[in-house]
């Protein structure tokens, strides 16, 4: 009997990494059982508690 999971999934996160977090990324999901990286990254980030920073805008010189 096949598992019916009605969630919806209505928004998107993106997020860009350089090429070095990218293979440690790689690294860790290698290590795991997830079927795909994107069960990966949702149980990662919803299982360690989030660092919120926030930068100032740049100020333009003229």
């Amino acid at each position: 009997m096949s598992k019916t999971v009605s969630r919806k999934n209505n928004y998107t996160i993106h997020f860009m990494v350089n090429e070095e977090d990218m293979k440690e990324l790689n690294r860790r999901f290698a290590l795991t059982n997830f079927k795909n990286k994107r069960e990966f990254y949702r149980d990662s980030i919803l299982r360690t508690e989030l660092s919120v920073l926030i930068f100032p805008e740049p100020s333009e010189k003229n």
